[in-house]
């Protein structure tokens, strides 16, 4: 069976859109003002008139819920762009960013982006190829993943991954807590179904660094795809 699905959040990342050499370099530190972010900190943008650069590091985009609890959805790699979503649709954002090293931002006007004629046009092609990417990524998700069987979504989380991969043997650069967190189950529920499949024979192991997929064909009749 053929599917034909990208799996951007196989390993969750978002960015990598322009290399070093790319003129939105130029663009970002000509309008834009720098700030140092330390590993571990979390950073909240403070309006939705600015969007921010990663000159350098990374993020993870955290939702915070009215209790104060916090849950991963994406990482955004060097090159990439946070607060867009925010600053472009100007919605109230229960969103949080945490650098996972030292990292570098530069805070720019959303209006040297998205104005009649934008003072920086490199940035605004980054832009758009970013919303583009999380939208799929979302899509995807709530497409072949949202399901009531929570066995079934994980198995198809796997095919899809697989698929991504091109290959039985990959990394999912997920741990099994991340995992259940985008699944929408408990670790201990996952934790159960990956047993369950190591005990059938249809996956030798998996973790953040490897996953081993042993029998795509059963796989594939409990993916129910």
């Amino acid at each position: 069976m053929e599917i034909n699905v990208s799996l951007p959040f196989a390993c969750r990342k978002i960015g990598n859109e322009c290399g070093p050499d790319n003129p939105v370099w130029a663009e970002v530190r000509s309008h834009g003002k720098e700030m140092a972010i330390s590993r571990g900190a979390y950073f909240q943008p403070a309006s939705d008139k600015d969007i921010y650069f990663v000159d350098k590091g990374r993020f993870n985009s955290v939702f915070v819920n009215r209790k104060g609890k916090r849950r991963q959805l994406l990482e955004y790699e060097t090159g990439s762009v946070l607060n867009l979503t925010r600053a472009v649709l100007k919605s109230v954002s229960f969103l949080e960013y945490m650098a996972t090293e030292d990292s570098i931002l530069w805070k720019i006007p959303i209006d040297n982006v998205i104005s009649d004629k934008p003072q920086c046009p490199y940035l605004t092609q980054i832009s758009l190829r970013i919303l583009a990417s999380v939208m799929e990524t979302y899509y995807t998700g709530l497409t072949y993943l949202k399901i009531d069987n929570l066995n079934k979504a994980f198995c198809r989380y796997l095919i899809l991954a697989m698929r991504n991969a091109n290959s039985n043997n990959f990394s999912p650069g997920l741990t099994q807590e991340d995992c259940a967190s985008m699944l929408g189950m408990h670790r201990a529920t996952l934790a159960a179904i990956v047993k369950d499949l190591k005990n059938s024979g249809i996956i030798g192991c998996f973790t953040s660094r490897k996953v081993t997929i042993l029998d795509e064909d059963r796989l594939l009749q409990l993916a129910d795809f």
